[in-house]
């Protein structure tokens, strides 16, 4: 005897798991376009519409889905994209959100394949009982044979005996699709295994349809199992099996992956308001215990001892009861003859418990480690690929795959994906429409008068997928739409039958798998049979597919079957909702659970009158009306059967809501919301149609309770026939006047418009009378603007004709044929035909005035006055006014001048008469536009010779000589002029400057401004010049110049824009060499031809008087020697400004007599003494001191070595530096000191070669002579100093520091003073 097994108990747990990281799964679709790149699809199924609303569209998502209806539900279902802005957040806290999943293997949710592997399992139990158990399935062309199809191709012709008789086994071959050169011994084969293994079975089920009786009435008690699209109940589940021997459900499933991704422990067991989240789990009654100790042939509870319990169905049967009786007890598995027969029902198991992160895993690695098998080792599979796999192992007989689905997972347990108010209050998408926790009590669904929130229904359910995860072909509870979202993952395939075809699937579902419904009748109510939408399109059902990505909405609707499956690990999240149009949908689906037994998940009925009440809108009325009505008719008929089926009922109004048990039928488990028969043994309650079933009680005990009485139900039903008749009866009122008057007031008609605006209910006649009107009030405000008579009194000519309105006379003609056809009535059609017989007679008036030889002007004016007033487009009124006009402007042109040559006079005529609409055949405007082309023409040759660079002057003198004979414009002719004086005489002043720039005296060229003017003006006159090259080259060869020059003398950083500070700057160097170079300034040591004399300057020391140089003597870097030269000669060179400037770097060498080193060497100990006492200048009255020999001035410094004075700034010391030091060396003691410079000291080749350079240049620049004189007499003092220092270097080796401190103190006063730039 097989015992059910018990839930494991399910514990509540806080702990948390890792949050799932969304970086990993998609939580956004590419861009698609199914128009421009339709998906080819497999089995050629037509892709389901797709829609993209706007924002505002979108705010309003029922009243959007009503707009795309007509298109849609021609589909069944349908994708919805939102708008670019939609991205509302994820809100589910994945640390503590943990779902239970289902079981499913693949090859058992197809129908045709299910039917086989029951079949198989029927025979392995049938063998298995009779003590030969057949484990191994025959095979035939190293394949299975398939048993269940043998069966049906034997059966299909006649049964065993007439195919062996008629040796029809190779024909049963070929239909199994082998082939003789396959197989050699095919029918032997099939025979063999028809015999062994089908036949037995075969021969016991004739034998058990013999022997049973007649089937008994169903228990009206028993409910039967049932899961609808959201899962509420489902059977048991039937494993499959690839071999004979299937796992029986007392037997504990085998993983075959040998990693659990499950949470260690379970979560808190969920509990809902619909009749059950779990299809997959085996469920049997408390009773069930007791049910097996009654015999269920004879039916008493004697002899438990010989009581068998089935293993399927776990009744009990005597062993003496059965046929053929049994002696003992089996060993083995002991089924009754029903389950031998019938087989189980079919559902989904409970899996285990997981969190996202934990299925993420599994998810992952399954579909991995499957594609891999098919050479996607990157991770990446096409959709197609995954569809097309998908179907092959739901069709697979014998390849078994297990999934495992999270499905209808309650949000009121768990939570939803969407952010609720209650979570996130302050999250936008909390109240926003679209959100499917707002959208089934949104006002426009049906759902908002319900009371208890339905979970699944009112309430979300959520659903995490994996690869190949199904959900089967199902409709809607009560044919209601449903809206699916995508919050991320993978993909999620869609099929959809419309409701259009939903007969038809139904038909093709049958006769497909007729042992399933045989089994069990309301298989399509139960979320657990797959069909190929191949076998359904072969059939004539029309069906759609689409592909469902992350952010993206599926809309089914109401009564269209839809089926699909998941490309691997995702989050959706469905809920349902009842626009108006749904109710007869409802109505049916209603009656079809009655039939079939189906618990409801709500009373229509309820849903119908609760609306009513409370909703007393005219829209609610007008779409209620006929199911209110159908309601009270069914429900008064049913009233009044009962009563006269059990005239002695206890009839009562009771108002108050019962518990759910006391409102539903015990026999079809109908809602009875309106009335409910009860007796007085029980609390059970049927409806009208099962009385029967109730008890066997007398009528007279029986109860009949109404939820309201008769005359309630015809007060509501009036009530709402009533305002519902409010758009008709005004339908009514319109036709009724429309048919009474032919041709209606319109003010009539904009009342009766105004009526219909005031109801608030979209009538279609009112649309209608609405256009009509709106197309009367155009017509009366176009009259209205044409009768209006325009007053032009004192204004002028030009200023009427733009405001005329341009209507002719044909125009009122058409209008007044116009309203004839529209045949309404207003006071301006009778002012249109009298202003239509006023313009005749006008017209005749104009015509006689126009036909005259001469036209009179004032009588022209008066006419065409007229004509304007009457606000009327006329041929006659325009020759009117071109007359009139002409009139006009030969009297103002004969008044300003008509003979002038005055060029803007002539254009001002032109443009007056042109404004006046003169007419061009004028011959006084022809000829002044003749002129004005004549000027025109002319101005246009002159700005392009004008506009030309470079400007032709031979041209440009054409165009001013052609401009002296016609009207032109003077500003242009001027300016013309202008630049070909101005071109002349910058051609002849360019001459001059290349002439004078040859002269061969530098001081005779012209200067440098005077180029820089010249390219200045060649800028300004655009033509070719002859000499401009040439000024823009010597122009930038004295720039060069010039910037080299200023990197000579000025400091880096000084202004460099000009030459004056150059000029400054060579000025001041001028007199620092003239300085140096004075005799009076030569320092006191003197050298004569005989050697070195006592200077006068240590005469000076002694004596303390001034010194002369003597005469004849030449000043030579400090040392005095006789000279002969002239003035103006460098050792017999001339000065540089005449000529040879190498002459200057001549030295002058002597060698030293005896005599002479001891004059030095007497000479060098004095001039120590010297140097140590205050030196004065003879022209001063102050000491002077330091290398610049200037008096004291701000901090001095005192060498510590020579004692002498000087000025900080000279020598580079501050006041800090000077308090730190306690010693100091002057540069003169220390020669490795290095005085920093306050301006350039460029080398004496440097300036000669800036000299010559500027003399090169062919203009003229004050620097040139100044660098001339400056090199003169820098050219003599490095010629005696050269000569100078060679004595002086032989002095200092003879006589060791003496003589290089003296050495020092010369340098001081010669070559320091001596260098020509300072």
């Amino acid at each position: 005897m097989m015992k059910q097994a018990k839930h494991r108990p399910v514990q509540a747990t806080h702990h948390k798991a890792p949050a799932l990281d969304l970086s990993t799964v998609a939580t956004t679709a590419p861009p698609e376009n199914a128009s421009i790149h339709p998906p080819t699809r497999i089995f050629g199924l037509v892709e389901a519409p797709c829609f993209y609303p706007t924002a505002e569209q979108f705010i309003e998502p029922l009243k959007y889905i009503e707009s795309i209806r007509p298109e849609a539900e021609k589909a069944g279902i349908c994708k919805i994209i939102p708008p670019a802005g939609w991205k509302p957040t994820f809100a589910l806290d994945t640390e503590v959100f943990r779902f239970k999943t289902r079981i499913q293997k693949l090859n058992s949710m197809e129908g045709e394949t299910r039917t086989n592997l029951n079949y198989l399992e029927q025979l392995y139990k049938f063998h298995s009982q009779q003590g030969q158990p057949v484990l191994k399935i025959p095979q035939l062309d190293k394949r299975p044979i398939d048993l269940f199809r043998l069966k049906k191709e034997v059966a299909a012709r006649g049964g065993y005996q007439k195919v062996t008789s008629g040796k029809k086994w190779a024909e049963i071959g070929r239909g199994l699709d082998y082939t003789r050169k396959q197989c050699t011994s095919l029918s032997n084969a099939l025979k063999s295994a028809y015999i062994k293994v089908i036949l037995p079975y075969e021969i016991y089920l004739s034998k058990q349809a013999k022997l049973a009786p007649e089937p008994p009435a169903q228990d009206a008690k028993k409910e039967p199992l049932d899961t609808s699209s959201n899962g509420k109940r489902s059977s048991p589940s039937i494993p499959t099996t690839t071999s004979l021997a299937p796992e029986t459900r007392k037997s504990k499933r085998i993983k075959k992956d040998p990693v659990s991704y499950a949470d260690s422990e379970p979560s808190s067991p969920s509990h809902s308001d619909r009749m059950s989240s779990e299809p997959g789990s085996v469920k049997r009654e408390d009773t069930a215990e007791e049910s097996s100790d009654v015999c269920e042939i004879c039916h008493t509870e004697r002899d438990l001892d010989k009581m068998l319990i089935c293993d399927g169905c776990e009744l009990g049967y005597h062993m003496y009861c059965l046929t053929p009786p049994l002696n003992s007890i089996p060993k083995t598995d002991w089924y009754c003859a029903k389950c031998l027969v019938a087989g189980d029902e079919f559902g989904f198991e409970e899996g285990e418990e997981y969190s996202l992160s934990s299925f993420q895993q599994k998810c992952n690695t399954f579909k991995k480690n499957w594609f891999e098998k098919a050479g996607y080792t990157d991770g990446r599979v096409p959709e197609d690929a995954v569809e097309r796999e998908f179907w092959r192992l739901v069709e697979s007989t014998f390849e078994t795959v297990e999934v495992e689905y999270g499905a209808d997972l309650h949000s009121t347990q768990h939570g939803s994906g969407f952010p609720s108010l209650e979570r996130n209050p302050n999250d936008k998408y909390s109240t926003h429409p679209s959100n499917l926790n707002n959208m089934p009590v949104l006002p426009e669904s049906l759902f908002c008068h319900i009371k208890s929130d339905i979970s699944g229904m009112m309430v979300p359910w959520l659903y995490v997928g994996m690869c190949f995860s199904t959900f089967c072909w199902h409709n809607e509870d009560h044919y209601t739409y449903s809206v699916n979202y995508m919050h991320w993952g993978e993909t999620k395939t869609w099929y959809g039958v419309p409701a259009s075809d939903a007969l038809k699937f139904e038909d093709t579902m049958r006769r497909a798998v007729p042992e399933l419904f045989e089994q069990q009748p309301d298989l399509l109510f139960q979320l657990v049979t797959m069909l190929s939408p191949e076998r359904l399109v072969a059939n004539g059902v029309k069906v759609l597919a689409l592909d469902q990505r992350p952010g993206q909405f599926v809309v089914t609707f109401p009564q269209a079957y839809h089926a699909g499956f998941n490309h691997g690990f995702n989050f959706a999240e469905a809920v349902n909702f009842a626009p108006p149009d749904w109710c007869k949908f409802g109505l049916e689906c209603v009656q079809r659970y009655k039939e079939h037994r189906k618990h409801p998940v709500f009373s229509h009925d309820e849903l119908i009158l609760t609306t009513a009440l409370n909703d007393p809108s005219i829209a609610t009325a007008y779409w209620l009306k006929d199911g209110i009505q159908d309601l009270f008719e069914r429900e008064i008929s049913q009233r009044r059967d009962v009563k006269k089926e059990c005239p002695n009922i206890k009839v009562s109004v009771e108002e108050a809501d019962r518990p759910e048990e006391e409102v539903q039928c015990l026999h079809c488990n109908t809602y009875i919301y309106l009335s409910q028969i009860g007796c007085q043994c029980q609390t059970k309650v049927v409806c009208p149609d099962h009385i029967s079933e109730l008890c066997k009680c007398d009528s007279s005990k029986r109860l009949f309770r109404l939820r309201y009485s008769d005359d309630r139900l015809k007060e509501i039903r009036d009530k709402i026939v009533e305002t519902a008749a409010i758009p008709d009866a005004w339908t009514q009122k319109y036709r009724t006047m429309m048919m009474e008057t032919r041709t209606p007031s319109l003010k009539l008609l904009r009342s009766l418009l105004a009526e219909a605006d005031r109801i608030p209910f979209p009538i279609k006649e009112a649309g209608h009378l609405r256009k009509f009107v709106a197309e009367a009030n155009d017509w009366v405000e176009a009259t209205t603007k044409v009768l209006v008579r325009k007053h032009h009194q004192g204004r002028r000519l030009l200023e009427r004709a733009h405001g005329t309105s341009g209507k002719r006379l044909e125009d009122l003609q058409d209008m007044l044929r116009r309203v004839e056809r529209m045949r309404f009535d207003c006071p301006e059609i009778k002012q249109l035909e009298d202003s239509i017989d006023t313009i005749l007679e006008y017209r005749d008036d104009v015509r006689r005035a126009l036909n005259k030889p001469e036209h009179d002007l004032n009588e022209c004016r008066e006419l065409y006055e007229i004509g304007v007033s009457m606000n009327i487009g006329m041929d006659e009124i325009d020759q009117l006014e071109t007359i009139v006009k002409d009139l006009i402007w030969i009297e103002r042109a004969h008044a300003k001048g008509v003979d002038t040559d005055d060029y803007h006079l002539i254009c001002s005529l032109v443009a007056d008469a042109r404004k006046s609409g003169v007419s061009l055949s004028n011959p006084l405007l022809k000829d002044l536009i003749e002129k004005e082309e004549e000027g025109h023409f002319w101005e246009d040759r002159a700005q392009a010779a004008l506009n030309r660079n470079p400007v032709d002057l031979v041209e440009l003198q054409d165009v001013i000589r052609s401009g002296q004979d016609i009207p032109v414009s003077r500003a242009i002719l001027s300016k013309a002029e202008h630049l070909y004086n101005k071109s002349v005489d910058w051609a002849k002043s360019s001459d001059q400057l290349v002439e004078r720039s040859g002269e061969p005296e530098y001081e005779d060229r012209p200067s440098v401004s005077e180029l820089k003017r010249a390219l200045k003006l060649a800028e300004t006159v655009p033509i070719e010049i002859a000499h401009k090259s040439m000024f823009e080259e010597e122009s930038r060869k004295f720039d060069d110049w010039m910037a080299w020059t200023q990197s000579l003398f000025l400091q880096p950083g000084s202004r460099r824009s000009s030459g004056f500070e150059l000029e400054e700057s060579l000025e001041d160097l001028k007199e620092n060499v003239q300085t140096c170079t004075m005799e009076e300034k030569i320092p006191p040591i003197l050298v004569t031809a005989n050697g070195i004399l006592e200077s006068q300057k240590a005469d000076k020391i002694k004596n303390g008087a001034g010194y002369t140089a003597a005469p004849n003597v030449e000043v030579e870097s400090g040392f005095a020697q006789p000279t002969d030269r002239p003035s103006g000669e460098v050792n017999g060179v001339p000065p540089a400004k005449n000529g040879n400037a190498e002459s200057a770097h001549r030295s002058y060498e002597a060698p030293l007599t005896a005599e002479e080193v001891a004059q030095i060497s007497n000479l060098a100990t004095k001039t120590l003494l010297y140097s140590k006492s205050e030196t004065m200048d003879p022209d001063r009255e102050e000491p002077i001191y330091c290398l610049c020999r200037n008096p004291e001035s701000g901090m001095m410094v005192e060498c510590d070595e020579c004692h002498e004075w000087y000025h900080g700034t000279c020598v580079r010391v501050t006041k800090r530096e000077a308090s730190l030091k306690s010693n100091y060396i002057c540069p003169v003691c220390n020669l490795s000191l290095v005085i920093r410079r306050d301006r350039p000291r460029p080398t004496l080749d440097e300036l000669a070669r800036c000299f010559h350079e500027g003399q090169s240049l062919r203009f003229y620049t004050p620097e040139v002579p100044l660098l001339g004189e400056i090199f003169d007499l820098a050219a003599r003092i490095l010629d005696r100093s050269r000569r100078t220092f060679a004595r002086l270097k032989e002095w200092t080796l003879s006589f060791g520091k003496s003589g290089r401190h003296f050495a020092a103190m010369f340098f001081d006063f010669a070559p320091t003073r001596c260098q020509f730039l300072w």
